[in-house]
């Protein structure tokens, strides 16, 4: 599952990206000592060696790693074999990244490369308090700079220093620090690091495949990994959110939004908007829904602004790999990239939800399912499922769970296609397209390219099922069973004895609103029905415990600080108003002002009060005679 967490230093908050679920079909298990790896390319398994102190398996891009006392145990699956890191003393942290994995120790960290398969250490770093990944890429991070390893060259680079560092955050291999008032990337083709302008008050950021984004409360810049450069936008009035899009960025102000094309490192504004109550962005396309009951759309491939009609009682809004789709109690809207139009279903009585996947769009009633998909761009009504409990989604299909039976949506064909009837029919869960379903000890797995389901035999003592890669596990007391897309065929492995972890997607263990808070105001609790619990950032207004600063609002995991609270004058000439990061704004009495004293004049004031009256008095006196004598010589005579 990939996970997002911030983790609290002192005064800056580091951003932590697990990278995860790329098991890419792939699957491990381990007992006390040891590890089994499944390779969906064989479908055969391969055991570790013994490993001490074996704590925990994670697995990423198909490859595994056990995790012992004081080392690190790889398995590659381009070559089947199992290696040990050596000792690493002081381990405190092992993360994973597309297929690779890094160490952690309090002064340096390590890189495996599943390349060659190799371990490169970085130099002793100072103050290291943190490791994240992206991209196969790692960071390792202090309080004022981070060591980069890039996969491409193998090697450990130093970032330049940075003077109040407060977060690190990653995004397709790159990566960015984030100070108070700047913003530097990293561009993992060039291994170079790129400075943004000054961002006075900057109060929020955002990440989108490989691109970055900050804004204050006036203007957004926006960072291209294509051509590693800055660029900014115009003033927008009332600032007060970023939202991403597959690498684009769109800034909502009070009544406009502004997108950013990364495709053009452009900015497009929209129409002036009343009422603008949510924006999403999808396939770098920008949806903004108003309180007219209508759908703004920014199109990245025309760069235009556009506007759908009133949809009567629009109460969902949702995107879905560049489209989006509305719905009422009634009615289903979809607009198609395709065409940049909008399509409207026929009457739907009892319109309760809305699934989205792959681009395609699922409505839900109390016993149908209304099914959209970019080619025909219409609205499909399925059969009546009576009983219906469930409807899940998987890349672009669609799985519908009722009493005794499960049916899957393929969307290449906009077919359903059911089990037979099925008793003791519990659950169902997705991945990459495909279904499982479990019924007692069986598991049920549907192949969207065969569009049919595979029996996996009784399996005593079933206790899991899991998914990664289009593949699904099922995890008995002492055996991982497996079944392989590539021929739909089950595969059992050796006793494991005292089978006691595995990886893969494991069943969600939530239900909508069930997901216990992670403690972080500046992530959503969300129940995922694929994944489970998971913890998504939001751009809500937050309290960054600091009274002297207003309008705070998360950026990326972390309350970001809004402008400095202006304390105003209190009207007491002799206080002193200033801001106490705990109080807010206070008055203290001024120590240089006596408000209580006589203001009475000393004997030398009255002394040089009275010689500069006479000075005065004499200069007038002057000036008047000057005066007097310019008329006389100037009159005119009496003859002329």
């Amino acid at each position: 599952m990939r996970s997002t967490s911030a983790r609290l230093l002192g005064a800056a908050a580091f951003l932590l990206t697990f990278s995860g679920d790329a098991w890419a079909g792939n699957f491990c298990a381990s007992n006390a000592t040891r590890v089994q790896a499944w390779n969906d390319a064989t479908s055969s398994f391969v055991q570790s060696n013994q490993i001490t102190g074996l704590s925990q398996t994670i697995a990423s891009g198909g490859n595994c790693a056990g995790i012992g006392t004081d080392r690190v145990h790889t398995w590659n699956r381009a070559t089947a074999l199992w290696q040990d890191s050596g000792q690493i003393s002081g381990l405190l942290e092992v993360i994973a990244s597309d297929g690779n994995f890094a160490t952690r120790t309090s002064s340096r960290a390590r890189a495996w490369n599943q390349s060659d398969s190799t371990w490169t250490e970085s130099p002793s770093i100072t103050g290291l308090v943190s490791i994240i990944g992206s991209g196969g890429n790692f960071a390792a991070v202090t309080n004022d700079r981070v060591w980069v390893w890039n996969r491409t060259v193998g090697a450990w680079v130093q970032s330049p220093s940075v003077t109040g560092l407060t977060g690190v955050f990653a995004s397709g291999g790159n990566f960015a620090m984030l100070s108070s008032d700047r913003i530097q990337a990293w561009n993992r083709f060039g291994s170079s690091w790129t400075q943004s302008p000054q961002i006075s008050g900057l109060a929020r950021s955002a990440a989108s495949a490989g691109n970055f984004a900050g804004a204050n409360g006036t203007r957004f810049y926006s960072w291209n990994t294509t051509t590693s450069a800055w660029t900014q936008s115009d003033p927008i009035t009332g600032l007060a959110s970023l939202v991403e899009s597959d690498g684009s960025f769109a800034a909502v102000g009070t009544s406009r939004v502004v997108a950013w094309n990364q495709d053009t490192s452009s900015f497009t504004e929209s129409a002036s908007l009343t009422g603008i109550s949510q924006a999403l962005g999808s396939g770098g396309n920008f949806g903004v829904r108003l309180s007219s009951e209508r759908i703004q759309v920014f199109d990245r491939t025309s760069q235009l602004w556009s506007e759908s009609a009133q949809m009567s009682g629009l109460l969902e809004f949702v995107t879905s790999d560049g489209n989006f789709a509305t719905r009422t109690g009634d009615r289903l809207w979809a607009w198609n990239q395709n065409d940049a139009s909008w399509t409207q279903s026929a009457q739907a009585t009892g319109l309760a939800s809305m699934l989205a996947s792959g681009g395609n769009f699922a409505g839900v009633t109390s016993n149908r399912v209304w099914t959209w998909r970019p080619s025909p761009g219409s609205w499909v009504q399925s059969q009546q499922f009576n009983t219906l409990q469930e409807v899940i989604e998987s890349d672009g299909n669609f799985a519908v769970r009722i009493s005794n039976r499960v049916f899957a949506w393929n969307q290449a064909d906009g077919t359903w296609y059911g089990t037979g009837t099925l008793s003791s029919l519990t659950l169902v869960i997705g991945s990459e397209g495909n279904f499982a379903l479990r019924q007692a000890d069986h598991i049920w797995a549907w192949n969207q390219a065969t569009h049919s389901w595979t029996d996996s035999g009784n399996l005593s003592t079933l206790q899991d099922v899991i998914a990664g890669g289009g593949n699904f596990a099922g995890v008995t007391s002492n055996r991982l069973h497996t079944w392989n897309q590539s021929d739909s065929n089950w595969t059992s492995s050796d006793q494991i004895s005292g089978l006691a972890s595995w990886t893969g997607s494991s069943l969600p263990e939530c239900s909508p609103g069930a997901c216990a808070s992670d403690g972080n105001a500046c992530t959503d609790d969300v129940c995922n029905t694929e994944l489970g619990c998971i913890y998504p950032a939001n751009t809500d207004p937050c309290d960054d415990a600091n009274a002297c600063t207003d309008g705070d609002v998360c950026s990326a995991g972390t309350c970001m600080a809004g402008p400095p609270l202006v304390c105003g004058d209190d009207g007491d000439p002799c206080s002193i108003e200033s801001c106490d990061e705990v109080l807010g704004c206070i008055s203290e009495p001024d120590p240089d002002c006596e408000p209580f004293a006589p203001d009475v004049p000393s004997s030398s004031d009255w002394g040089v009060a009275l010689l500069i009256a006479m000075l005065l008095a004499a200069g007038l006196l002057a000036a008047s005679s000057r005066k007097s004598d310019e008329r006389t010589h100037s009159a005119p005579s009496s003859s002329s």
